[in-house]
C-alpha cells in the first residue's frame, strides 16, 4: 500500500508537470500566433493602402485560431495600433481585396469583412500626417476651428472679410483653411490667426494677400510632396504676383514672422515662380491679378464688400435680385455714363479715378454725369443710366462697382488689366486707357444695342449667376480632382 501510494504521488507529480508544460507551451504558441497575425494583417492592409488601384491578390496564410481584437489592441512592429469592434476569424485565408469608401478601407477575407479606419492602418499616411502636425506646431500661425455660420455665407460673391471677428466670411468661408482676414490686418485679432483643422489635409486654402510669403515660408513646407490643394489669394488691395498698387513698397522678409504693414509687402516674385512649378499647388485663383501667362493661374473677382453693403444685399439670390432690381430696358434709360467712384486724395494710386472724373467733367461732359449720389440711393441712381464707369481704386479689379452695375442691369466700362477674364461673357466694355478712352455718342449707341439682349429675360439671369459665390466656388472645385467623389466631398463643405 505504501509503495502504491508513492507511485500515485509520483504519477500525479509528473502529470502536473506535464500540464504546466503544455499550458506554458500553449501560451507561447498563442503569443507567437498573435504577433504573427498582427504582422500579417498590418502588412496586407499597408500594401493595399500604398497601392489603392491594385486588383485583388492571392495570399496563402493558414492560421487556425479565432482571435478577438477588441477590447485588446494589437500593436504592429511599427507600433501602429490596430483596433476593431468585431471578431476577427482567421481560418485558411485565401484572398484579400480592397473596397474603398469615402473614409474607410475594407479588408475582405472570404466571407468575413472587417472595417478599419484609414488613419489607424495606413502607416505611410499616419507618418505623413504626424509629420505635418509636428511641422504646424512649430510654425508661428495659430489655428482656430472654422465656425461656418450661415449668416456670413454670402450668396453674392465676396472675398472681403471685413465685418466678422471670429472667423471667415463669403467665399473664404467655404475653404478648408483660411489664412488671415481683414480683422487680423487691422489687428483687431492676432495677426497670426488661421482658421481650419490642422489635423486634416486641406484641399482648398484661402490666403489673405499680405500673408503670401508667410504661407510659403512657414506652412507650405509642412505639406508632403504627394499632397494636392488649390490656392485662393485675395482679401486685400495688393496685386499678385508683381504688386502694382502704388501704396505698397517691397520690404525684404526679416525675422521668424513678418506681417506686412499699411505701406509694405514682403511677397517675392521668386516665390510665385516656385508655386507655378510646385505639383502640390494644383491651381491658383488670384484677386487683383497683374500677370497672366500660365495655365495654372485664373483670376477671381473681389465681388462686393460687406462693410459697404447691407447684409440683405449680400444674401440676395438670383431670383431675389431680379425681384428687387427689375430690368428696365436700356433704350428707356439715359444714354449717358454715370461716374460714381469715390475720389480720394493724397496718393497716386487714386490718380486713375481723379483723371477719369476730370474727363467726365470736361471731354465727355455731354455724355457723362459725375454729381454726388444722395444717401441710400446708390442702386436707384446707377439703374437710371445705360453705362457706369468703374475706375479701379485699390488694386486692379474695378469691384465692387462693376458687380453693382451688373446687378441693376447697367453696362460697366472698365480699363483693361491682366484679370479681365473675370468679365468674359458679361455685358462689359473693356477699354485700353480709361481716362483717354474714345467715348462717343456713336460708340455708346452701338454698345447699348449689342448688349441690350444680355440684360433682359433669361440671359440677364445668366449674367446674375456669374455674380454668385456658387459660380466661382464651382470653378475652384473643378480644379481639385477629376474624380466625382472628391468633388462631391468638397462641395459638401458649403455652409
Amino acid at each position: 500500500m505504501r509503495f502504491g501510494l508513492f507511485d500515485m504521488k509520483v504519477q500525479s507529480y509528473h502529470t502536473m508537470r506535464m500540464i504546466i508544460l503544455l499550458l506554458s507551451l500553449s501560451l507561447v504558441l498563442l503569443a507567437i500566433q498573435w504577433i504573427g497575425i498582427c504582422w500579417v494583417t498590418d502588412r496586407s492592409v499597408h500594401q493595399l493602402s500604398k497601392k489603392p488601384n491594385e486588383p485583388a491578390r492571392e495570399v496563402d496564410f493558414n492560421f487556425k485560431y479565432f482571435i478577438r481584437f477588441s477590447p485588446w489592441p494589437c500593436y504592429t512592429p511599427q507600433q501602429s495600433k490596430i483596433e476593431s469592434d468585431a471578431f476577427f476569424g482567421i481560418i485558411n485565408i485565401s484572398a484579400v481585396e480592397r473596397n474603398t469608401t469615402a473614409n474607410k478601407s475594407t479588408l475582405q477575407v472570404g466571407t468575413l469583412t472587417v472595417n478599419f479606419r484609414n488613419s489607424k492602418l495606413n502607416n505611410d499616411s499616419a507618418k505623413i500626417k504626424n509629420g505635418r502636425l509636428h511641422c504646424l506646431e512649430k510654425n508661428p500661425f495659430i489655428f482656430h476651428p472654422i465656425k461656418r455660420k450661415p449668416e456670413f455665407a454670402w450668396s453674392v460673391q465676396s472675398n472681403v472679410q471685413s465685418i466678422r471677428s471670429d472667423g471667415p466670411s463669403g467665399l473664404p468661408l467655404r475653404c478648408d483653411w483660411v489664412i488671415g482676414t481683414r480683422m487680423a490686418h487691422w489687428r483687431r485679432i492676432p495677426i497670426q490667426t488661421v482658421y481650419g483643422d490642422p489635423s486634416a489635409l486641406p484641399k482648398t486654402i484661402f490666403v489673405m494677400v499680405e500673408h503670401l510669403q508667410n504661407f510659403h515660408d512657414h506652412l507650405l513646407p509642412c505639406f508632403d510632396s504627394k499632397d494636392r490643394f488649390v490656392l485662393i489669394i485675395g482679401d486685400g488691395d495688393l496685386t499678385t504676383p508683381r504688386q502694382m498698387d502704388r501704396r505698397y513698397s517691397f520690404k525684404p522678409p526679416a525675422g521668424v514672422f513678418y506681417p506686412t504693414g499699411p505701406t509694405k509687402h514682403s511677397f517675392k516674385y521668386s516665390t510665385w515662380l516656385s508655386w507655378l512649378d510646385d505639383s502640390r499647388v494644383v491651381h491658383l485663383f488670384v484677386e487683383h491679378l497683374d500677370e497672366k501667362n500660365h495655365s495654372k493661374v485664373s483670376p477671381i473677382p473681389t465681388g462686393l464688400n460687406p462693410q459697404e453693403f447691407p447684409r440683405n444685399i449680400m444674401h440676395l439670390t438670383v431670383d431675389e435680385i431680379l425681384e428687387k432690381f427689375p430690368s428696365h430696358p436700356l433704350r428707356t434709360r439715359s444714354l449717358k455714363i454715370r461716374f460714381i467712384n469715390r475720389v480720394r486724395s493724397g496718393h497716386s494710386q487714386w490718380e486713375l479715378r481723379r483723371l477719369t472724373k476730370k474727363a467726365c467733367d470736361t471731354v465727355w461732359k455731354h455724355l457723362c454725369v459725375s454729381s454726388n449720389v444722395p444717401g441710400g440711393a446708390f442702386f436707384t441712381e446707377i439703374a437710371k443710366y445705360s453705362f457706369v464707369i468703374c475706375a479701379h481704386g485699390g488694386g486692379l479689379d474695378p469691384n465692387p462697382m462693376a458687380w453693382s452695375a451688373l446687378m441693376v442691369g447697367s453696362i460697366p466700362i472698365i480699363q483693361r488689366f491682366a484679370g479681365e477674364e473675370i468679365y468674359n461673357g458679361l455685358p462689359v466694355i473693356i477699354v485700353d486707357d480709361l481716362p483717354n478712352a474714345n467715348l462717343t455718342h456713336q460708340n455708346l449707341v452701338a454698345w447699348r444695342d449689342d448688349f441690350a439682349p444680355m440684360l433682359s429675360g433669361w440671359r440677364r439671369k445668366q449674367v446674375l449667376e456669374h455674380l454668385m459665390t456658387d459660380y466661382w466656388w464651382d470653378k475652384i472645385v473643378s480644379k481639385l480632382s477629376s474624380t466625382r467623389d472628391d468633388m462631391q466631398d468638397t462641395r459638401r463643405s458649403r455652409p
